[in-house]
């Protein structure tokens, strides 16, 4: 084992048990390491060795690859089928973390990239979690969804050595209005959750809202995959789009209420 592989892996053990923590250089630490043999990498005849404890001194080295700065997806339910590629949202505040909302069919299916018409796949995402219910499977190559519905989808990119590691997690879509309309700018409350339409063609309209000040926010909620190391900030995430006031939706005026199309 070369001494760059064993100082990477010193780093990369460290921040995946403390993430979000610089890694602290030329700090030493103890490892603890076995040796371990086969015969023609066979399973058979493999031994190993006792564990012994090294001292090592590792430095972070910043890989030369970066976090891409934008995601799209396109598939068979996404504008017009396997041709509209639609952009994800960065979250903001969390480098490396990227959503949208999307209506997928039973049975439907879509890929993904890091620009349009790349076409990465399932086997491009290292980590699902299937928080939904959506029932995610591998469609040559395509990741299927068996459960139709509107999702939030949530890309977590990580820097692994001069790779990338893509985490999708799938939640039920949950949107929701907050500002001045609704009296404040507070956490989202359920009773401001907008209805989901019956499918990808329908309009999401919110709960009535009385103030006639329509200035507000379209707050998009989901429970973060890995919960932050800084312990000041929530185990759940709103992110939500700047400030609008009746801007690219429509509002009645005779019982206010939000209501407009997701493309």
């Amino acid at each position: 084992v070369s001494g760059k592989r064993m100082n990477d892996a010193v780093v990369t053990m460290f921040q995946d048990a403390n993430e979000g923590v610089e890694y602290p250089s030329n700090e030493v630490k103890d490892l603890y390491v076995r040796l371990h043999a086969n015969v023609n990498k066979l399973e058979l005849g493999s031994c190993y060795s006792n564990v012994i404890k090294l001292q090592v001194k590792a430095t972070y080295q910043a890989p030369s690859i970066t976090l891409p700065e934008k995601l799209f997806i396109a598939g068979s339910d996404i504008g017009e089928a396997w041709k509209t590629w639609k952009p994800f949202a960065g979250v903001f505040g969390l480098d490396g973390n990227y959503f949208t909302v999307v209506y997928i069919a039973d049975g439907g299916a879509f890929k993904w990239g890091t620009f349009a018409e790349q076409w990465l796949g399932y086997a491009d995402v290292k980590t699902y979690a299937d928080e939904a219910g959506a029932g995610i499977s591998d469609d040559g190559g395509n990741i299927k969804f068996a459960k139709g519905g509107w999702y939030t989808l949530c890309f977590k990119a990580k820097i692994n050595g001069e790779a990338i590691d893509y985490t999708l997690t799938v939640y039920p879509a949950a949107l929701y209005i907050i500002g001045n309309a609704t009296g404040g700018w507070d956490e989202a409350s359920p009773a401001l959750q907008l209805t989901a339409p019956a499918d990808g063609s329908g309009i999401w309209v919110s709960p009535a809202f009385c103030l006639p000040d329509t200035s507000m926010r379209l707050v998009i909620r989901v429970k973060l995959l890995f919960p932050p190391a800084n312990p000041k900030l929530p185990s759940s995430h709103s992110t939500s789009t700047p400030r609008m006031k009746a801007a690219g939706a429509k509002i009645t005026t005779s019982s206010p209420i939000l209501s407009f199309r997701i493309p």
